[in-house]
């Protein structure tokens, strides 16, 4: 029967049916020995009862589900999904009202229409699906989540059915399930109704703006901004830059043809204050349809002095010609460089006032870090040793290539290193890098948005040398890269606390291959100058470890993104604290004193992640403007505090909703297409009325009944036995 199957869910489900063959003999076996008065009716319906009753037990454990199919009577039913999210505020197909005063034109006649005929289920949907009213929708905003509107009207039509759905949208898919491949597997036809315009509007676009995370007071700060235009050609495009709100910069743009051509504009400020200071860049241009993608915020740390960094070879070397390259690239700090030329002689590149190796912790105290760029000469004891407690303290360490064994080296200079090291022949040899799931959520190392964009080329640079050893993490130092090897990975590049400070040892040579050969294999050429200056930075951050550290992954996100969080917790030995209570209070900034709860408050609690000591969370998007946080780590049994941190972030306006300002009407009609249905304009309403009757496929509505679960089985069982008893007991049997 097509309406009705049976489906078994016990794992291991052969055993429990080969069980019933044994289980049936026994029953067969009692009655067959028992030396009894049985006649051979009597004996035959016992051996039937209790057969019947290892049957029933047997059949609960196959965990039995029925499921029927009950035909849908009455009018046919129908989803109707309205589109609300943030691009339904673009212009419509005609430019002088918004795509959701279009869709608002279209409702008294739709609900009236479809009333007559169907009954109709009305949802709201943007990143997720909501029941709504025909005559109250809500206001525009987040994402598009086509694909998972139409994912849950299918499911909730399992229980109350419908035979098609009607969409209403203009097809822009910016979250979630692919629509396409959603609607191919649709019991029911789509019907799809476009609004927007057809062809990109005039627009002009603020793609991106890009600057340093961190930069400091009175500092040249370097800003690169991407501009892209449609229909705007030849016109004068003003461009304002503004540092929390006062304005610092404006600029003139004269704009190029051609649609969704990018231009960039490159401007230098300097922050004028400490602090984290946000920066907004807007464009304004007469013509312009759409203002919603023409304002962009980027974060800044400020710090008031700019950090030294004390970078030391053992001899002159490609690896260090081309750090060299690639730190001086970054403005934010200030290198120091030394260069033995011979056994125990140094010359100086960069600060004149240094021309030998620190011989005090005073004469190291000015430096933020230190790069050792050790190719196999080694330097002084004296200096190493003192590496330790400069490290301790709160000092950065790098060191690049380095020993093959730590025998006879310092002690002071071992306990800095996050890595012991141990004996490996093959030495020398040329083997690809690989970014460790450490390593993408590691904060040196957020070169991209996407983690998985950065594994991505990180794994496509060409290979390095092996500097010989084989290192291994010590305690809860991270491993950031791994060599990818035929026999299995190994530990390329190690980093961790050592006290109030930072180390990483990066056990490789030749680095220059990859400035040298990354264009080659199609490669950004910034790529190995991201990875030092990265790491670099992150080794100099001034501010001393904190043991509580919770913040989100950005300063700034994109309107309909979701936030996600990281947070680190350690013990006052720096060991990592697992199964704590971490929560974060996300508020708006403009909310006042009272603490009455709105919307846009959200709490969450973080989950441990894979590495010891990490939590992570997400709590979905949140609506543009300014907010705070404030999260607080606590003992699982609520027994002790660890602290607690706040700060701030920002959700600007723009976002993936504004990146295609006309509508996808080719996504719409091929929703239709594989789902049986049609697709039309919103002129074309009445057409969608006459051809949806034609179209409909009736679908029964859907129960699923846990036989093995249910009372009717447990009556049976019951029944059964207590008919076997009453017998045994008619014929004298105990």
């Amino acid at each position: 029967m097509e309406n009705l199957s049976l489906n078994l869910l016990a794992p291991h489900l052969w055993f429990w049916l080969l069980l019933l063959v044994p289980a049936l003999c026994l029953a067969f076996w009692t009655y067959y020995r028992l030396l009894a008065p049985l006649n051979r009716p009597t004996r035959l319906a016992l051996w039937v009862l209790r057969g019947v009753a290892f049957f029933l037990v047997l059949f609960a454990l196959w965990q039995p589900v029925l499921t029927y199919v009950r035909p849908d009577r009455g009018k046919p039913g129908l989803a109707v999904l309205i589109d609300r999210s943030a691009s339904i505020s673009l212009p419509g197909a005609s430019g002088a009202e918004a795509r959701g005063s279009e869709i608002e034109a279209l409702m008294p006649e739709l609900s009236e229409q479809l009333k007559r005929s169907y009954r109709v289920q009305w949802f709201g949907f943007n990143e997720a699906l909501r029941a709504v009213r025909p005559d109250s929708l809500p206001a525009p905003n987040g994402a598009t989540g086509l694909g998972t509107a139409l994912e849950g009207a299918l499911l909730r039509a399992s229980s109350n059915p419908v035979s098609g759905i009607v969409v209403v949208s203009d097809g822009v898919n910016t979250i979630g399930r692919d629509p396409v491949r959603v609607a191919g597997s649709s019991s029911v036809p789509v019907f799809t109704l476009a609004v927007g315009p057809r062809q990109a509007p005039r627009d002009l676009e603020l793609r991106r703006v890009e600057t340093n995370p961190t930069a400091w007071k009175g500092e040249p700060l370097p800003l690169s901004i991407g501009l892209s235009s449609t229909g705007l050609a030849g016109r004068t495009a003003t461009i304002e830059v503004r540092e929390n709100g006062e304005l610092r910069e404006t600029r003139a743009v004269a704009i190029l043809g051609g649609q969704g051509l990018e231009q960039e504009l490159k401007l230098s400020l300097a922050p004028r204050e400490p602090g984290m200071r946000l920066f907004e860049v807007t464009a304004k241009v007469d013509g312009d349809s759409i203002a919603a993608n023409n304002r962009r915020l980027v974060a800044v740390s400020v710090l008031e002095k700019k950090t030294k960094v004390l970078c030391v070879a053992d001899a002159l070397d490609w690896d260090l010609a081309f750090l060299r390259r690639s730190l001086e690239v970054d403005t934010t700090l200030a290198y120091t460089y030394l260069i033995q030329d011979r056994p125990g002689s140094y010359r100086a590149d960069g600060d004149r006032a240094i021309s030998r190796l620190p011989g005090s912790a005073g004469e190291l105290s000015p430096f933020a870090a230190v790069v050792l760029i050790w190719t196999g000469r080694g330097f002084a004891d004296g200096f190493l040793d003192r590496l330790g407690p400069f490290v301790r303290e709160g000092g950065g360490l790098l060191v690049l290539g380095g020993p093959r064994t730590l025998a006879g080296l310092p002690a002071g200079f071992v306990s800095a290193l996050p890595a012991s090291i141990e004996a490996d022949p093959a030495r020398d040899r040329a083997s690809a890098l690989q970014l460790t799931g450490e390593g993408m959520r590691h904060p040196a190392l957020q070169l991209r948005d996407n983690p998985a964009e950065a594994a991505q080329w990180i794994a496509g640079l060409p290979p390095l040398w092996r500097n010989g050893g084989r290192l291994a993490a010590r305690g809860p130092a991270q491993v950031l890269f791994d060599w990818n090897l035929r026999s299995g990975r190994s530990p390329a590049c190690v980093a961790g606390f050592v006290g109030r400070g930072k180390s990483i040892w990066w056990n490789a040579r030749g680095l220059w291959r990859w400035r040298l050969l990354a264009a080659g294999v199609n490669l950004p050429t910034d790529a190995p100058q991201a990875i030092l200056t990265g790491v670099t930075r992150w080794l100099a951050e001034p501010l001393s470890r904190d043991r509580f550290q919770a913040r989100p992954t950005r300063q700034v996100y994109q309107s309909g993104e979701e936030i996600t969080w990281n947070a680190s917790l350690w013990d006052e030995a720096y060991a990592p604290v697992k199964g704590a209570r971490i929560r974060v209070e996300v508020t708006p900034a403009g909310e006042g004193s009272s603490g009455e709860e709105v919307p846009e408050r959200r709490n969450v609690d973080l989950i441990d992640a894979i590495d010891p000591g990490h939590y992570d969370a997400a709590i979905g998007a949140l609506p543009p403007g300014e907010y705070r946080y404030r999260a607080t780590a606590d003992a699982a049994e609520g027994s002790r505090s660890f602290g607690a941190t706040e700060g701030r972030f920002w959700v600007e306006e723009m976002g993936p909703e504004f990146a295609r300002p006309w509508s996808d009407r080719e996504t719409l009609a091929e929703i239709a297409r594989r789902s049986g249905g049609a697709s039309f304009d919103a002129g074309g309403l009445s057409q969608m009325l006459s051809q949806i009757p034609r179209a409909l496929r009736r679908v029964g509505q859907t129960r699923e009944v846990e036989l093995w679960n249910h009372w009717i089985l447990f009556l049976l069982f019951v029944a059964v036995l207590s008919t076997e008893w009453f017998l045994r007991r008619r014929r004298g049997l105990a």
